[in-house]
């Protein structure tokens, strides 16, 4: 039974960990994409050129690369949670025994 129960904490584990590695890469790209907005849009404004819909584009992304950050923090906090919980399931299982 503790082995069952370990192998599907793990693998709970593994699959948020799996998540939380996806979400790390997509705001690394995120956050350089957005970089590369930004100074074509300050060089759009250099030249005096139409910025409205570069603008739009870099408050979106600013609001994905946001809303990327709270769920990499959802997730983070999800894996603090599913080890406490780990731990506290072994612990008792234990004390059954005992």
């Amino acid at each position: 039974m503790l082995r069952r129960l370990l192998m599907e904490e793990e693998s709970r584990f593994s699959a948020l960990s799996e998540r939380l590695e996806i979400v790390e890469r997509h705001i690394e790209n995120g956050t350089d994409r957005l970089e590369k907005q930004k100074s074509l849009l300050a060089g759009m404004i250099r030249e005096g050129r139409e910025t409205h819909a570069a603008e739009t584009a870099v408050e979106r992304s600013e609001e994905l690369l946001e809303l990327l950050q709270f769920y990499r923090q959802h997730l983070t906090n999800a894996l603090d949670r599913n080890d406490l919980v780990c731990a506290d399931k072994i612990h008792a299982l234990r004390e059954s025994r005992s």
